[in-house]
């Protein structure tokens, strides 16, 4: 396909996902002859975790909200990683572990650790719960992998259904503390086209950084949580992914983009 077909070629688009989380949104939109522009709202540093693999066999689900938590999970520097990949493999393979992903995103990230994870039909806490729910949650024992500002609503429905789960926080979420200046004067100069909104941290971040600026240009949500959070700080966005995954948000841009030529 021809890129100066499509109708995004020639956008400028700002991405505000965290450093490490750059690269998969850039791959979808440069090859469709956008512009991008970086500027993270928020940082991921990995936590140290004291875990052992052995304890992996105590648990019924092991529950995985964020790629960031996969990388973070198997990632740790506690000489474990490797040991923590075979175990949970060989629970998995037996059937006596189950592991689901949040999205197809995390889903991916797990298979490049070679496992494979049930994912929800929402790509949200909610589907997972209904996704857990498809077995007894009574006595069953669950491990969140999650990061500092994950919801709660999963740990405390599976606790009020009579579940047993156990948290592991693996990565610290932190906001960026001021944007670069060349970013903002473009923003105020309405020079970028859409800024792309990946989580409600990020968006009550971005609120933070660029404040009315933020009326210059599109913001593209990617799940209804998301919107809601920029809603509420009066910053409604341009659209809504209909699925919560990069792809789906690319399509949600391009669809905007050609309504707007017509």
């Amino acid at each position: 396909m021809n890129i100066l077909n499509t109708s995004i070629a020639g956008k400028t688009f700002l991405i505000t996902r965290s450093t490490d989380q750059i690269s998969e949104i850039r791959d979808l939109l440069e090859p469709k002859g956008a512009k991008i522009l970086i500027q993270p709202a928020i940082a991921i540093t990995q936590r140290e975790v004291s875990g052992n693999a052995a304890d992996f066999a105590n648990f019924n689900s092991i529950i995985f909200s964020s790629s960031n938590g996969v990388h973070c999970f198997f990632g740790q520097n506690l000489n474990c990683n490797s040991e923590y990949e075979k175990t949970i493999f060989n629970l998995s393979r037996s059937g006596r572990l189950k592991i689901i992903a949040v999205g197809p995103g995390t889903a991916k990230a797990l298979a490049e650790y070679g496992l494979t994870a049930e994912i929800p039909e929402t790509y949200c806490a909610e589907g997972i719960l209904e996704l857990l729910k498809k077995d007894p949650v009574r006595g069953n024992r669950f491990l969140l992998v999650r990061g500092s500002r994950g919801r709660d609503f999963l740990l405390s429905e599976l606790i009020r259904l009579g579940g047993e789960p156990k948290e592991w926080v693996v990565y610290e979420s932190k906001d960026v503390e001021s944007a670069d200046p060349d970013i903002v004067q473009a923003l105020e100069n309405g020079e970028i086209d859409g800024i792309t909104i990946t989580s409600s941290a990020i968006a009550r971040s971005a609120v933070r950084l660029f404040g009315k600026a933020l009326n210059r240009t599109a913001l593209f949500s990617i799940s209804p949580r998301t919107s809601e959070t920029l809603s509420q700080a009066g910053y409604p966005p341009a659209g809504e992914a209909e699925e919560a995954t990069l792809p789906s948000l690319i399509e949600l841009m391009k669809r905007y983009f050609t309504t707007a030529k017509s």
